[in-house]
């Protein structure tokens, strides 16, 4: 089995291991046109290529949606590629303060603890507020947030390293040259 080594995190006689197929498969799964995806680690930006895992240094812009320091996206250098994919199809969350709800590009889910609980982060409220509130996504929209994007405490991860240790079962099954796969 081949086992990954982490160039952004590895620790000598860490028990945490991943091996290079099912990187493979969350770098495959990426929102990122590169196949850029975070370290399961660490959440440093990584890419998997050739079988080699390499960091992805970039320099922070401001983005123009949200205003952090963040990564550009590849396909619009003023706003970060969080930003730019939920320009297209924004969530809808709920205000804090007057309970209305308002799309979102910028994905605030990752600011919320748990489904039920309002973002730590702020956002402009354009509706009754005018003001900047915190928010939640609305329950019938947690299911187009990214899996590999959820927050840890939404236990979403799980289920998603739950489907490729499954996937990686199945080649095994299918003549793989894998005898075991665990990716925590």
């Amino acid at each position: 089995m081949s086992r990954a080594h982490l160039p952004c995190c590895e620790r000598v006689g860490s028990t945490v291991q991943f091996c290079i197929p099912c990187l493979v498969i969350l770098s495959e799964r990426s929102t990122s046109l590169d196949n850029i995806t975070e370290c399961p680690r660490c959440k440093k930006y990584i890419q998997v290529r050739n079988g080699d895992i390499i960091n992805v240094d970039q320099a922070p812009i401001e983005c123009a949606m949200c205003k952090q320091k963040r990564i550009a996206s590849d396909s619009n250098a003023s706003v970060c590629s969080a930003c730019f994919s939920g320009m297209n199809s924004p969530l809808r969350y709920e205000c804090s303060q007057c309970h209305r709800v308002q799309r979102i590009p910028h994905p605030m889910y990752r600011y919320q603890e748990s489904t039920t609980v309002f973002s730590t982060a702020s956002w402009a409220c354009h509706q009754r507020c005018g003001d900047y509130t915190k928010w939640r996504i609305v329950t019938q929209d947690i299911c187009n947030v990214p899996i590999e994007d959820a927050p840890e405490g939404w236990g979403l991860r799980e289920q998603e390293f739950e489907a490729i240790r499954q996937i990686r079962r199945g080649e095994r099954q299918v003549g793989g040259s894998f005898s075991s796969c665990s990716i925590m």
